[in-house]
């Protein structure tokens, strides 16, 4: 069940970039046709989106794992405040803390590979 959730997590991150990217270069359609015909390089095109939604996934990244600790935190401190054991033991080994702090970068990982894909994938269309 795990696995699958973080599959659909996955493919859910990649859906939601893309769109985003796909939005962000209509937006700026004039802008990237005059790059593209004025013969810039496609990657330095991408290189521009792809700074932007890396700088944003690590944003939020970094913004969701302060919040999960903290959720963390209080759920273990929640729990053994509990004269009743409503709630499982709660600990993490070090390989799981490790694990939950590179989320941010994995996040960020994908969100730059959507985006240089995406960019690359619309500029091969355009004249």
């Amino acid at each position: 069940a795990a696995s699958l959730l973080v599959i659909v997590v996955g493919v859910t991150t990649v859906t939601a970039v893309a769109g985003a990217i796909r939005t962000r270069m209509d937006v700026h359609r004039e802008q990237v046709e005059l790059l593209h015909l004025m013969g810039a390089v496609d990657a330095y095109i991408a290189r521009q989106f792809q700074r932007h939604s890396m700088i944003l996934a690590a944003q939020g990244g970094m913004m969701g794992a302060a919040l999960g600790i903290f959720i963390l935190l209080l759920v273990k401190w929640t729990s053994g405040k509990m004269d009743v054991a409503l709630l499982p033991d709660f600990r993490l080994s070090a390989v799981q803390i490790v694990i939950l702090l590179c989320l941010p970068l994995v996040a960020t990982g994908i969100a730059a590979a959507t985006s240089r894909f995406t960019v690359l994938r619309a500029l091969s269309k355009m004249p």
